[in-house]
């Protein structure tokens, strides 16, 4: 097994995590956390509907998808090397939840799975849902982890017009509780 030190946007999602008790997942490459079951701070929307985004070649990045977010597109999906495609994916069935307590990114991916990769869709998939599903977006930030270049990161949404920023997924904001932000994951 490889081992390395923990970057310093790993060592302070920990601290988030456990509450500043230390680590208490198991980390290796890349960025995947383990063994983490906490109380996730959600809420499941979605439960008496399915919810299906349609297969997608992996053509489709954020950063280009002008006509899926015509009020906007955050520059960092180029400025971090982010307009990438990504592999295709058969129809995939999601989940919507409601943010039910302030949480940072690193909180609310961690506590839906124990690999992140199990959380995440991608580009395409995330402008799909939200050309076609527009109904489940919130007006403040609907949320999506997806991965690019080895890490991964957080794509917010408002249906304001639709813009679409992004964030790495370590950024220790928390997310207010009181703009009822929703996220995304695949059906677990």
């Amino acid at each position: 097994m490889n081992t390395r030190e923990l970057t310093s946007d790993e060592a302070n999602a920990i601290n988030v995590l456990t509450g500043g008790e230390g680590p208490k997942v198991f980390i290796h490459t890349g960025f995947e956390l383990r063994q983490i079951k906490q109380n996730p701070p959600l809420r499941l929307l979605s439960s008496s509907e399915t919810i299906v985004i349609p297969a997608c070649n992996g053509t489709q990045t954020l950063a280009q998808a002008k006509q899926a977010f015509p009020s906007g597109i955050d520059a960092d999906f180029k400025n971090w090397g982010l307009d990438t495609r990504g592999s295709a994916t058969e129809e995939t069935a999601v989940s919507v939840y409601e943010l039910c307590e302030g949480a940072t990114s690193t909180r609310i991916f961690g506590t839906l799975g124990t690999d992140l990769n199990d959380v995440c869709l991608t580009q395409h998939q995330i402008i799909k849902f939200c050309e076609e599903n527009r109904k489940w977006l919130r007006l403040a930030h609907t949320i999506f982890l997806f991965r690019a270049e080895g890490n991964f990161f957080v794509a917010h949404a408002g249906d304001n017009g639709l813009r679409i920023h992004v964030r790495r997924l370590g950024h220790i904001d928390v997310w207010n509780i009181a703009r009822a932000h929703r996220v995304v994951v695949p059906l677990l």
